[in-house]
């Protein structure tokens, strides 16, 4: 009979030796140092074990956990055994094993914590981290439980998914990890964290185009501390989401006083979104949209970085989020690119509207061929998939020229500015380079900015599709895609207006900049029920479709117009848009019906009828 497949769970009884309660493992230990012929210890915590109970329910978390003590205290040898400690971590203890046996054990526990783990109506796959600990005959007693812990924790905030074996310099490590964990906990709840931001350049002409959010910690003893101080000690405790909850929630209260009360006017703010952001996309995206359902910010006001790495857990999951995020206008930027093992593979896949070349690219221009043979590559196939391009590290002019030459978009970094606090980065958003030399390349011209202000149009070939509206004969607007609510009759019917063209203006007296901003609602002249029922399935059914209502002109007469909405999708897929083409159903019938009654004429008419065309023939 064959052996049954690696992934299949054992029974009960088949690990029961093996999986015992704290009390036992520890009796386990004590005898097996007493006898001082060498034990090893293994502590496995099972990563980012928090988004399978935010995802799939704490239900489903427990059955994991009951699923995998069993099958790990099957791959034990005899004599071993394992239990659970609190959370989602597993204890084992190996009597007589040396360094090499019980590293080679803690590794193949890892590789049996990523089989896949079948539900009722899921199959999952989970990772883990290891650390180990040994004592070896004739050594003095230790705390190898300790030991082993203090390693798991080294892997898990370093190389995560990998075992690292107990070294006396973690110990030291480890007081000072504690000790960041602890202060970060209290810099969140007393407002230690501090948000700066760094102006992003538009280098065609040295405009301020938007600015990164960046979390400090302004330590009380330390002073302040850069990211890089304890981030990843953030990410090891499992802090990600409340700091990165903290830079969102002050990222739109500034993005909402730029808008509205700060004479600069609107600026876009970046903000990085964490891995346990993308796991909680649900309450991600209710954020935002109330924000902009509730005028605070418009879409343009915001926008989010993601990274590879952050994907990575669960990227089905992470695509539907950011999917989400675009339908409600805001833009996403893949950040870090380059740097990853399959960034190329990525773009075809994520709903981004822009790509941030790497700092060690950056630093390349100028002095390496190969670092300016990569970056042009990269700024000519994100063009071609219809991307923004934005350089990150911009240390001097002559980075800034060749970046010029070469066609990226934007850019960012010490050249134009460092990051700083806010109040004290208004005094250069409005200075073109932000007081830099403007490099020797640079656009002396006006630039046509109304792409850039809209959702997803930033881009070369976006610019173009703007183009062409511009000069369509046919009345046409966009909106946003989102966001919508069809909930209740007193919403606004559809999303925020971005565009219209000189048409649109022609047609109903109003100015294109007197429209953006606002609804479609104030262009109705009569909002029945049926109106309102219309547009709240178009929105639902997302195809393309025609209706006919009276508008309102400027100078408030009324006119029937014709409405054919159809949705706009980005290369990728996503619905970003709508495009509004309206036609003026009463000047065309007032022309077919004097097109009838000429012809009735013509009819009637005894005498010999001649038409010509306007130029005699």
């Amino acid at each position: 009979m064959s052996s049954p497949p690696p992934h299949t769970e054992p029974s009960a009884n088949e690990a029961r030796s093996s999986l015992v309660n704290r009390s036992s493992l520890r009796r386990v230990l004590e005898s097996a140092q007493l006898k001082q012929s060498g034990v090893g210890v293994v502590y496995l915590d099972v990563d980012r074990f928090h988004q399978i109970n935010t995802r799939w329910g704490r239900t489903a978390g427990d059955r994991v956990l009951d699923l995998l003590g069993p099958r790990l205290a099957s791959r034990l040898p005899e004599g071993a055994v394992l239990t659970a400690t609190e959370g989602d971590a597993y204890l084992a203890v190996l009597p007589g094993a040396d360094s090499t046996s019980t590293r080679s054990m803690a590794e193949g526990l890892l590789i049996a914590v990523r089989e896949a783990i079948d539900l009722v109506d899921i199959s999952l796959s989970v990772g883990a981290s290891a650390g180990f600990s040994c004592q070896g005959p004739s050594e003095p007693r230790q705390d190898l439980v300790e030991q082993a812990f203090l390693a798991c924790r080294r892997a898990k905030a370093t190389a995560r998914g990998t075992v690292i074996g107990y070294e006396v310099t973690l110990g030291a490590d480890a007081e000072r990890h504690q000790r960041t964990e602890d202060g970060l906990r209290r810099a969140i709840a007393e407002s230690q964290l501090r948000l700066h931001v760094q102006p992003t350049v538009d280098l065609r002409d040295g405009r301020v185009v938007g600015v990164e959010a960046l979390v400090r910690w302004q330590h009380p003893i330390d002073g302040l501390l850069m990211p890089a101080d304890f981030l990843p000690v953030a990410e090891a405790a499992g802090l990600m989401g409340e700091i990165g909850d903290w830079v969102l929630e002050e990222a739109l209260a500034l993005a909402a006083h730029w808008r509205h009360e700060d004479p600069i006017g609107p600026l876009r703010v970046w903000v990085n979104l964490a891995t346990q952001q993308l796991a909680d996309g649900d309450r991600l995206r209710a954020r935002v949209r109330a924000a902009i359902e509730q005028g605070l910010v418009q879409p343009v006001d915001i926008g989010f970085e993601v990274t590879e790495s952050s994907l990575l857990e669960d990227l089905p999951s992470a695509v539907g989020v950011l999917r989400s995020l675009r339908e409600l206008g805001v833009e996403i930027a893949l950040d870090d690119f380059g740097t990853g093992y399959s960034s190329l593979s990525y773009l075809r896949r994520l709903p981004v509207t822009a790509v941030k070349i790497d700092r060690v690219f950056v630093a390349g221009l100028g002095g390496s061929l190969a670092d300016e043979a990569i970056v042009e590559a990269v700024i000519d196939l994100a063009h071609a998939l219809g991307l923004r391009v934005v350089a990150e590290g911009i240390e001097d002019d002559v980075q800034a020229n060749a970046l010029i030459r070469m066609g990226a978009d934007e850019a960012q970094g010490y050249y134009f500015s460092v990051p700083r606090p806010a109040v004290d980065v208004v005094a250069i958003l409005g200075t073109p380079w932000c007081g830099a030399t403007a490099p020797a390349l640079s656009q002396v011209t006006d630039v046509d900015r109304r792409a850039d202000r809209l959702p997803g149009f930033g881009s070369p070939r976006s610019r173009l599709l703007l183009t062409a509206l511009d000069t369509a004969h046919d009345s046409i607007i966009v909106t946003a895609a989102g966001p919508h609510s069809d909930d209740s009759p007193d919403e606004q019917v559809g999303p925020m207006i971005v565009y219209a063209n000189a048409a649109f203006e022609a047609e109903t007296g109003y100015r294109a900049r007197e429209v953006v901003g606002r609804t479609l609602e104030f262009l109705f002249a009569d909002r029945t029920a049926g109106l309102v029922e219309w547009y709240s399935q178009v929105h639902r059914d997302r195809k393309a479709a025609t209706f006919e209502v009276a508008n309102l002109r400027a100078d408030g007469t009324t006119f029937l117009c014709e409405v054919t909405m159809s949705p706009i999708l980005d290369e990728r897929g996503v619905h970003t848009h709508w495009l509004h083409v309206r036609r003026n159903l009463t000047q065309r019938r007032s022309a077919e019906g004097d097109r009838a009654k000429f012809q009735g004429l013509i009819e009637q008419s005894s005498s010999l009828v001649i038409l010509t065309e306007s130029d005699g023939n």
